[in-house]
């Protein structure tokens, strides 16, 4: 299984804008926009391959978020 749940506090009006995941491997990037107005997210993983990447949060305010997410 591979969901990934990111939870963060942040304040209400700073929703989530969208998500960039990118593989350290070779930088391919997944972009995922948000249409609603969520505090904190999950993430579907099980089509990726097994690797390392990087999940970015853009926030509506501008602030961004980075996790390192490893799937093994």
């Amino acid at each position: 299984e591979a969901e990934v749940i990111i939870r963060r506090e942040w304040d209400a009006e700073d929703f989530i804008k969208s998500v960039t995941i990118i593989s350290v491997a070779n930088g391919v990037q997944t972009n995922l926009p948000f249409t609603a107005n969520l505090k904190s997210i999950e993430i579907d993983m099980t089509s990726f391959i097994k690797g390392v990447y990087v999940v970015r949060l853009h926030l509506k305010d501008g602030t961004e978020f980075t996790k390192k997410i490893v799937k093994i």
